[in-house]
Protein backbone atom coordinates (compact mmCIF):
# COMPACT_ATOMS: atom_id res chain seq x y z
CA UNK A 1 0.00 0.00 0.00
CA UNK A 2 2.89 2.02 1.09
CA UNK A 3 4.98 1.43 -2.30
CA UNK A 4 1.50 2.43 -4.15
CA UNK A 5 0.42 5.26 -2.66
CA UNK A 6 4.18 6.93 -3.16
CA UNK A 7 4.00 7.96 -6.42
CA UNK A 8 0.84 9.95 -5.84
CA UNK A 9 2.23 12.05 -2.92
CA UNK A 10 5.31 12.77 -4.51
CA UNK A 11 3.43 14.19 -7.05
CA UNK A 12 1.42 16.29 -4.68
CA UNK A 13 4.58 17.48 -3.05
CA UNK A 14 6.75 18.56 -6.35
CA UNK A 15 3.45 19.88 -7.58
CA UNK A 16 2.10 22.02 -4.35
CA UNK A 17 5.76 23.04 -4.21
CA UNK A 18 6.14 24.44 -7.23
CA UNK A 19 2.54 26.58 -6.83
CA UNK A 20 3.65 27.50 -3.88
CA UNK A 21 7.17 28.71 -4.13
CA UNK A 22 6.37 30.21 -7.67
CA UNK A 23 3.76 32.20 -5.80
CA UNK A 24 6.14 33.25 -2.76
CA UNK A 25 9.05 34.16 -5.13
CA UNK A 26 7.99 37.57 -6.09
CA UNK A 27 8.88 41.05 -4.06
CA UNK A 28 5.72 41.01 -1.84
CA UNK A 29 5.03 42.65 1.46
CA UNK A 30 6.37 39.47 3.47
CA UNK A 31 10.04 39.50 0.95
CA UNK A 32 10.12 43.05 1.76
CA UNK A 33 10.18 42.74 5.56
CA UNK A 34 11.90 39.86 5.62
CA UNK A 35 14.74 41.31 3.45
CA UNK A 36 14.43 44.79 5.34
CA UNK A 37 15.01 42.91 8.63
CA UNK A 38 18.08 41.22 7.24
CA UNK A 39 19.78 43.98 6.05
CA UNK A 40 19.55 46.00 9.06
CA UNK A 41 21.56 43.18 10.63
CA UNK A 42 18.51 40.56 12.32
CA UNK A 43 19.25 37.56 10.11
CA UNK A 44 17.86 35.45 13.35
CA UNK A 45 14.48 37.68 13.37
CA UNK A 46 13.93 37.08 9.36
CA UNK A 47 13.62 33.39 9.93
CA UNK A 48 11.66 33.79 12.74
CA UNK A 49 9.30 36.56 11.08
CA UNK A 50 9.30 34.03 7.73
CA UNK A 51 8.60 31.21 9.81
CA UNK A 52 5.11 32.54 11.08
CA UNK A 53 3.76 33.90 7.63
CA UNK A 54 4.67 30.28 6.91
CA UNK A 55 2.34 29.13 9.85
CA UNK A 56 0.04 31.96 8.67
CA UNK A 57 -0.09 30.66 5.31
CA UNK A 58 -0.35 26.56 5.95
CA UNK A 59 -3.34 27.35 8.13
CA UNK A 60 -5.04 29.58 5.67
CA UNK A 61 -4.69 27.02 2.59
CA UNK A 62 -6.01 24.11 5.12
CA UNK A 63 -9.13 25.97 5.99
CA UNK A 64 -9.60 27.04 2.71
CA UNK A 65 -8.96 23.49 1.65
CA UNK A 66 -11.42 21.78 3.88
CA UNK A 67 -14.36 24.63 4.51
CA UNK A 68 -14.29 26.69 1.02
CA UNK A 69 -14.36 26.55 -2.96
CA UNK A 70 -13.87 29.63 -4.70
CA UNK A 71 -17.53 32.07 -5.42
CA UNK A 72 -18.59 34.85 -3.15
CA UNK A 73 -16.56 34.01 -0.28
CA UNK A 74 -13.36 35.17 -1.97
CA UNK A 75 -15.38 38.75 -2.19
CA UNK A 76 -16.15 39.01 1.12
CA UNK A 77 -13.10 37.97 2.73
CA UNK A 78 -11.24 40.54 0.19
CA UNK A 79 -13.06 43.48 1.45
CA UNK A 80 -12.45 42.87 5.10
CA UNK A 81 -9.10 42.07 4.36
CA UNK A 82 -7.83 44.68 1.74
CA UNK A 83 -8.49 48.05 3.40
CA UNK A 84 -6.43 46.88 6.86
CA UNK A 85 -3.77 45.38 4.87
CA UNK A 86 -3.62 48.33 2.07
CA UNK A 87 -3.32 51.14 5.62
CA UNK A 88 -0.80 48.70 7.77
CA UNK A 89 1.22 48.54 4.44
CA UNK A 90 1.05 52.20 4.27
CA UNK A 91 1.96 52.14 7.30
CA UNK A 92 5.22 50.05 6.67
CA UNK A 93 6.13 52.56 4.24
CA UNK A 94 5.58 55.55 6.49
CA UNK A 95 7.78 53.59 9.28
CA UNK A 96 10.88 52.60 6.54
CA UNK A 97 11.01 56.53 5.21
CA UNK A 98 10.81 58.31 8.64
CA UNK A 99 12.56 55.79 11.44
CA UNK A 100 15.67 55.96 12.32
CA UNK A 101 18.29 54.90 9.99
CA UNK A 102 20.02 52.69 12.96
CA UNK A 103 18.66 49.18 11.96
CA UNK A 104 16.04 49.19 14.69
CA UNK A 105 13.32 48.91 12.05
CA UNK A 106 11.70 45.76 11.85
CA UNK A 107 11.07 44.03 15.06
CA UNK A 108 9.58 47.32 16.60
CA UNK A 109 7.25 48.11 13.37
CA UNK A 110 4.38 47.68 15.55
CA UNK A 111 4.66 49.55 19.14
CA UNK A 112 4.47 47.29 21.52
CA UNK A 113 5.27 44.29 19.38
CA UNK A 114 9.01 43.09 20.22
CA UNK A 115 8.81 40.07 18.36
CA UNK A 116 9.70 39.11 14.81
CA UNK A 117 7.40 36.37 14.99
CA UNK A 118 4.46 38.10 16.28
CA UNK A 119 4.96 40.78 13.37
CA UNK A 120 5.48 37.70 11.50
CA UNK A 121 1.82 36.43 12.49
CA UNK A 122 0.34 39.67 11.76
CA UNK A 123 1.30 40.10 8.61
CA UNK A 124 0.76 36.73 7.66
CA UNK A 125 -3.14 37.22 8.30
CA UNK A 126 -3.36 40.64 6.90
CA UNK A 127 -1.71 39.13 3.20
CA UNK A 128 -5.02 39.51 0.85
CA UNK A 129 -3.21 38.33 -2.02
CA UNK A 130 -2.69 34.41 -0.15
CA UNK A 131 -6.79 34.06 -0.31
CA UNK A 132 -7.55 34.64 -3.84
CA UNK A 133 -4.39 32.60 -4.92
CA UNK A 134 -5.09 29.29 -2.70
CA UNK A 135 -8.87 29.08 -3.15
CA UNK A 136 -7.71 29.03 -7.18
CA UNK A 137 -5.08 26.56 -6.76
CA UNK A 138 -7.16 24.39 -3.96
CA UNK A 139 -9.82 24.30 -6.91
CA UNK A 140 -7.85 23.15 -9.39
CA UNK A 141 -5.92 20.38 -7.23
CA UNK A 142 -9.27 19.21 -6.22
CA UNK A 143 -10.86 18.97 -9.51
CA UNK A 144 -7.25 17.19 -11.17
CA UNK A 145 -8.19 15.07 -7.75
CA UNK A 146 -4.06 15.63 -7.29
CA UNK A 147 -5.57 15.88 -3.37
CA UNK A 148 -8.19 14.52 -1.54
CA UNK A 149 -9.68 14.20 1.87
CA UNK A 150 -7.06 11.92 2.78
CA UNK A 151 -4.84 12.72 5.92
CA UNK A 152 -1.50 11.78 3.88
CA UNK A 153 -2.48 13.60 0.55
CA UNK A 154 -3.86 16.74 2.70
CA UNK A 155 -0.37 16.68 5.04
CA UNK A 156 1.82 16.14 1.99
CA UNK A 157 -0.08 19.28 -0.29
CA UNK A 158 0.19 21.38 3.14
CA UNK A 159 3.88 20.53 4.28
CA UNK A 160 5.28 21.10 0.56
CA UNK A 161 3.58 24.50 0.40
CA UNK A 162 4.92 25.43 3.77
CA UNK A 163 8.29 24.12 2.59
CA UNK A 164 8.26 25.80 -0.27
CA UNK A 165 7.36 29.32 0.93
CA UNK A 166 9.92 29.30 3.27
CA UNK A 167 13.31 28.72 0.87
CA UNK A 168 11.37 30.89 -1.36
CA UNK A 169 11.56 33.70 1.01
CA UNK A 170 15.07 32.74 2.47
CA UNK A 171 16.06 33.52 -0.65
CA UNK A 172 15.86 36.91 0.08
CA UNK A 173 17.35 36.40 3.15
CA UNK A 174 20.72 35.10 2.17
CA UNK A 175 20.35 37.84 -0.55
CA UNK A 176 20.17 40.29 2.10
CA UNK A 177 23.54 39.01 4.05
CA UNK A 178 25.75 40.29 1.13
CA UNK A 179 23.84 43.51 1.35
CA UNK A 180 23.75 43.86 5.00
CA UNK A 181 27.52 44.92 5.18
CA UNK A 182 26.90 47.96 3.11
CA UNK A 183 23.55 48.83 5.60
CA UNK A 184 25.50 51.29 7.60
CA UNK A 185 26.93 53.05 4.82
CA UNK A 186 23.39 53.26 2.88
CA UNK A 187 21.05 52.57 5.32
CA UNK A 188 19.30 56.11 4.30
CA UNK A 189 19.49 55.10 1.03
CA UNK A 190 17.91 51.08 1.61
CA UNK A 191 15.01 52.90 3.82
CA UNK A 192 13.85 54.72 1.21
CA UNK A 193 14.23 52.04 -1.70
CA UNK A 194 11.95 49.72 0.92
CA UNK A 195 9.77 52.56 2.01
CA UNK A 196 9.23 52.89 -2.08
CA UNK A 197 8.77 49.19 -2.50
CA UNK A 198 5.86 49.46 0.24
CA UNK A 199 4.03 52.16 -1.44
CA UNK A 200 4.04 50.27 -4.22
CA UNK A 201 2.36 47.42 -2.96
CA UNK A 202 -0.26 49.87 -1.24
CA UNK A 203 -0.71 51.33 -4.28
CA UNK A 204 -1.10 48.00 -6.21
CA UNK A 205 -3.55 46.76 -4.06
CA UNK A 206 -5.55 49.86 -3.64
CA UNK A 207 -6.36 49.72 -7.45
CA UNK A 208 -6.99 45.86 -7.63
CA UNK A 209 -8.97 46.62 -4.78
CA UNK A 210 -11.28 49.43 -6.30
CA UNK A 211 -11.39 48.08 -10.15
CA UNK A 212 -12.65 44.33 -8.65
CA UNK A 213 -14.85 45.85 -5.99
CA UNK A 214 -16.08 49.39 -6.94
CA UNK A 215 -15.44 50.70 -10.57
CA UNK A 216 -18.55 48.66 -11.70
CA UNK A 217 -20.94 49.50 -9.23
CA UNK A 218 -19.73 53.53 -9.56
CA UNK A 219 -20.43 53.35 -13.08
CA UNK A 220 -23.61 52.17 -12.96
CA UNK A 221 -24.34 54.93 -10.11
Amino acid sequence: MVTKNRPTLLKIFFAAFGVSFLGSLPLGTITTTSLQLTVSGKVTSAFLFTLATVFVEMAVVLLLLKKFKVGTFSDRIEKGIYPFAILFILFLAVKAFFDDPSGSYGVQAIEGLNSAFLLGIVIGILNPLQIPYWLAWNNIFLKKRLVNESLSAVSTYILAIGLASFLAVSVYIIGGTYISKYYEEYNYILNIIFGIIYLALASYLTIHFYKKHYQSALKNV
